[in-house]
């Protein structure tokens, strides 16, 4: 489970002890000002900020609040902290002159950058980049996605800061795990694969998933369901990603629940159940299958009726 929150971070700080030398903190939040109470809890030496996306935005109203809300953690860190920040995002870029930021992305001007990328489709990618000792440093992500490039990173980037040597950083990274439900894939007996990625949903996840999956050879399907917290946004935002859908070229687009109906899908269905019911008529063997939404769809549900089935 998540430990995020103004509960879960306190239990995991009341948890290290004297044989503990890095404890990592994720602050989660969907209103500003939380981030404010577990930065006052939490006094990081280190931060990293990932992207400034569209989650949450129903409660924050537009991507400059969401900006504004997870900037709060750098009025937290200790004197002589760091943060980190991912530099190809357009709202993490202004802190460019901030002296206690260090950048990482694919952007020539980054403290760490990626460089000679290769996307290996669900296998997932390598490049190469370099510390600040001018090693390099050829890293291997077994975790589909171009973001999870982005995401390593910024690990590389902490790493390098904390004293890790360049085997260590390629080593750690190698032996990465997703935890459960987040771009998980899943290779039966058949020849079918499923791409379970139904722990949380919103627009720029929804978009990666589907390049993922459009990567693929043969019979693709994506099962898109409800992304939720969009707020006012949610039926065009909803749209967009069914647009984008299309536009990919995936063999079947099929979408379920009352939101997932505006991203205008060639097959709809208004619940869970109606599709269940179809399900045996409309998947075939053999076929990569995408299944995400966002948590409160529950979509797991379908993942164990594809294994199954």
């Amino acid at each position: 489970g998540n430990y995020n929150n103004d509960i879960g971070l306190p239990m995991t700080i009341f948890g290290i002890d004297h044989n503990t030398d890095i404890a990592v903190l994720e602050m989660g939040m969907n209103n500003r000002h939380e981030i404010t109470r577990l930065g006052e809890i939490a006094r990081p030496d280190v931060a990293i900020i990932t992207n400034i996306g569209t989650a949450h935005i129903e409660n924050l109203g537009s991507q400059e609040e969401i900006f504004k809300a997870k900037s709060e953690i750098m009025d937290f860190l200790s004197p002589n902290g760091h943060i980190f920040l991912h530099g190809d995002d357009a709202f993490l870029a202004r802190y460019k002159d901030r002296p206690n930021a260090i950048f990482y992305g694919r952007g020539e001007s980054h403290h760490y950058q990626a460089k000679n990328e290769e996307n290996k489709g669900l296998e997932g990618s390598s490049y190469t980049t370099q510390l600040k000792c001018g090693c390099p440093v050829d890293v291997s992500i077994p975790s589909a996605g171009s973001h999870m490039v982005t995401n390593s990173l910024a690990a590389v980037a902490v790493g390098d800061y904390l004293g890790l040597d360049p085997q260590e950083i390629a080593q750690g990274l190698a032996s990465f795990q997703a935890s459960g439900m987040r771009m998980d894939v899943i290779k039966l007996a058949n020849g079918t694969k499923i791409i379970a990625d139904c722990y949380n949903a919103n627009p720029e996840s929804m978009k990666t998933s589907l390049d993922v999956l459009a990567k693929e050879k043969g019979n693709t399907i994506a099962i898109l369901g409800d992304m939720l917290e969009l707020g006012c946004q949610s039926q065009s935002m909803h749209l967009e990603v069914g647009n984008y859908a299309k536009s990919l070229g995936i063999s079947q687009i099929i979408t379920i629940g009352k939101e997932a109906k505006h991203m205008q899908a060639p097959m709809h269905f208004d619940s869970k159940e109606g599709f269940l019911n179809e399900a045996g008529n409309i998947i075939t063997s053999g076929s990569t299958i995408l299944v995400k939404a966002s948590r409160g769809s529950r979509f797991e549900d379908i993942v164990e009726w594809i294994k199954e089935h």
